[in-house]
């Protein structure tokens, strides 16, 4: 903060533009004329005062809603942040259920359970961020347009730019200067986040005052922007990472070759392509067939009740040495089974290297 020496006992005496030819000394009690170094500079700064247009240091109708917003707390972000994570949080407790539930090995299971996580832990993670930043931008905001705090307990607060004491009412958190006519904050919180420091600065008024102005409608964006970047940005890369995850998975797990379900529910299907594998589902009494990514197979295929009552259910094993036809046409001999944790769509391995999806492939001894 501006200060001089006081001329009796030397301790700190603030400067005030409202007040160029008398200062009070808090410590001794002195009232007078302040040094006259000090009185000139004070003089000084009160002519390039006179010369500034008032309007330029006062808030227009945005940047009175943006204070307004900084003002408000900010659960209202906080609130849509938690409800948009719901459905991730949902996506994961199911991740969670169907590893507990498959019969695969522990580590397909975690591995499974954990990929389902994953888009959970980029919302909570871009949203902190986007969170963190917005309050950043509203804290700046803050201090940016708050008046100087009360040096003691009990006084007013004074002028950001000419350091006149100012009255507040309690109402309206923007406080006019009845000294030189520019608005500053005036509230708890305002206050609470502006520096102690802070001062008028009597060598660069011009200066602060376009900075000023600047700087708030800057830092006014800046807490906008993060709050649309939160409020939407944070779901919407959620929801691309899930997408992104599945294709990851679909590329990676045969790659990984983790172990097949040992779980029979596979049966061969009679269909107009011969018979196929189908990967079986019941559902009350309705059965269904799927064949993966074979689209010459209506899929899923409704089975009916008598059929179903007979089918026999198998796990992959069976197909190990067999020949097989895949959903693209690739003819071999199945040597190797992957499993999927993520897709659900484990994989042959014919001895040629070429992998398909089991659900789907076909006797190769029966021709379409």
């Amino acid at each position: 903060m501006q200060a001089c020496s006081c001329p009796r006992c030397g301790a700190p005496i603030p400067l005030t533009l409202a007040s160029i030819d008398e200062v009070r000394c808090r410590s001794c009690r002195f009232e007078g004329p302040p040094p006259l170094e000090a009185q000139q500079r004070l003089r000084s700064a009160h002519r390039e005062l006179e010369q500034l247009d008032a309007r330029a240091a006062q808030f227009d109708a945005a940047a009175r809603r943006a204070i307004g917003r900084a003002l408000r707390a900010r659960w209202r972000v906080l609130f849509v942040l938690v409800v948009g994570a719901l459905p991730f949080l949902a996506l994961g407790v199911f991740g969670v259920v169907a590893a507990a539930q498959h019969d695969g090995p522990v580590a397909n299971r975690v591995t499974g359970a954990s990929f389902f996580w994953v888009p959970s832990v980029i919302y909570a993670t871009v949203g902190s961020v986007l969170y963190a930043t917005v309050g950043a931008a509203r804290h700046e905001l803050l201090v940016a347009c708050s008046a100087v705090p009360p040096v003691r307990p009990g006084e007013p607060a004074s002028c950001a730019l000419c350091g006149a004491a100012l009255v507040w009412c309690g109402v309206d958190p923007i406080v006019r200067c009845q000294h030189c006519g520019s608005d500053s904050v005036v509230h708890p919180r305002s206050m609470a986040v502006a520096s102690a420091l802070r001062g008028i600065d009597l060598d660069a008024l011009t200066f602060r005052v376009h900075g000023r102005s600047e700087f708030i409608v800057a830092a006014a964006r800046r807490a906008t922007r993060g709050t649309l970047a939160a409020v939407f940005g944070t779901p919407v890369s959620a929801f691309g990472s899930t997408l992104g995850l599945l294709l990851f998975a679909k590329v990676v797990e045969p790659v990984l070759a983790f172990a097949p379900s040992e779980l029979d529910r596979y049966a061969w299907v009679a269909t107009k392509k011969g018979h196929c594998v189908g990967l079986i589902t019941r559902s009350g009494e309705q059965t269904r067939a799927y064949f993966g990514d074979n689209d010459r197979l209506p899929n899923p295929t409704t089975i009916p009740a008598d059929d179903a009552a007979g089918l026999k259910l198998f796990s992959l094993k069976v197909l190990l040495g067999r020949r097989m036809r895949l959903s693209d046409g690739t003819e071999g001999v199945v040597q190797g089974l992957t499993g999927a944790p993520v897709t659900n769509r484990e994989q042959l391995v014919l001895d040629g290297g070429e992998h398909g999806d089991a659900a789907g492939a076909c006797a190769a001894s029966e021709r379409e």
